[in-house]
């Protein structure tokens, strides 16, 4: 049987609420969900957003690679939760695209 996340709860304990009627209190209210199968586990946050600028840190065994900045073009599905997130990155300075390990990477600025 799958489970009801409501998410945060309004004052009534029946999830967010927003008015149809613009608030003049008509009673009928549109709430917010997501069913879940049972036993799902929340996805963890990532750290980088798509678009957003990273180069490699530079504590990490370095590597023949130009200089960035890089930008996020994607975040790649993980095929295991012990594995770590890996981010698809561009240099403009290069024509291809690399893989790389979310702990390879820092934000810029």
């Amino acid at each position: 049987m799958p489970t009801v996340d409501r998410g945060c709860t309004g004052g009534g304990g029946e999830g967010p609420e927003f008015s149809s009627d613009g608030g003049k209190g008509s009673g009928n209210f549109l709430a917010l969900f997501s069913v879940h199968p049972a036993g799902f586990e929340t996805m963890i946050p990532q750290k980088f957003t798509i678009g957003q600028l990273v180069d490699f840190d530079t504590r990490i065994e370095p590597t023949p690679r130009t200089k960035g900045p890089y930008q996020v073009l994607r975040v790649l599905p993980a095929d295991d939760e012990m594995k770590p997130r890996v981010y698809r990155i561009k240099s403009q300075a290069e024509p291809f695209e690399r893989n790389v390990n979310e702990y390879e990477i820092v934000a810029v600025g």
